[in-house]
């Protein structure tokens, strides 16, 4: 009988002991998946992007988050993302993030700057998504507010799966979804789902 109970406070130690160290060890793995995604990214010029400071690395461990991290990723086709934030947090195998400021560029240097309230990023596919009150902002001044926008992982290409709204030089408009995509080494963007376009005509001299 002594023995029965030595043997089983003899496992009970060990499965505590086991907890202990997953309780520690999960929390890190999280936050490793974190460090991948935000403090590792591509960079378009080759160069290494520098690992987390000592004030970092500290509130990693005691707070699991991270404080303006970046982004960057470059395209099948040469399309480049780049995205900081204002922190991050471990969500899974993902990561979560608020307040996004991106910048898409194509390969003959023009740019779509993006904006956004929180972000997800998928650690798999490299897929992002941004939500909440998105602005998109083209190099030739339109302005495009939409609830969310997907970044596909691989091609960097930009979809709006819900409607969009806003305007540019001489018109206002409205589109069920959009995508920016590069095309020959431009941006283009195209609007679907039913598009509405309203130009401002300017008066004629002397009215």
């Amino acid at each position: 009988m002594q023995r029965r109970a030595r043997q089983k406070r003899h496992y009970d130690n060990r499965h505590s002991r086991w907890v202990r160290r997953l309780k520690v060890l999960l929390p890190l793995f999280a936050l490793a998946i974190l460090c991948t995604l935000f403090l590792v990214a591509d960079r378009r010029d080759g160069t290494a992007l520098e690992f987390a400071d000592p004030a970092t690395l500290d509130r990693l461990l005691s707070e699991g988050r991270v404080v303006n991290p970046s982004y960057s990723g470059l395209g099948d086709d040469g399309a480049a993302v780049s995205f900081l934030a204002d922190e991050a947090r471990p969500d899974g195998e993902d990561a979560e993030a608020d307040r996004i400021l991106g910048v898409w560029t194509s390969r003959d240097g023009s740019e779509v700057s993006l904006e956004g309230d929180t972000g997800v990023l998928t650690n798999l596919s490299g897929d992002m998504r941004i939500e909440g009150d998105v602005v998109v902002t083209e190099s030739q001044g339109y302005r495009l507010q939409s609830d969310a926008l997907d970044i596909d992982g691989a091609s960097k290409d930009i979809v709006s799966p819900g409607p969009v709204s806003g305007s540019g030089p001489g018109l206002t408009l409205d589109a069920g979804g959009m995508r920016v995509a590069q095309r020959e080494g431009s941006p283009r963007v195209t609007f679907t789902d039913g598009v509405r376009v309203i130009y401002e005509t300017q008066p004629a001299e002397g009215n």
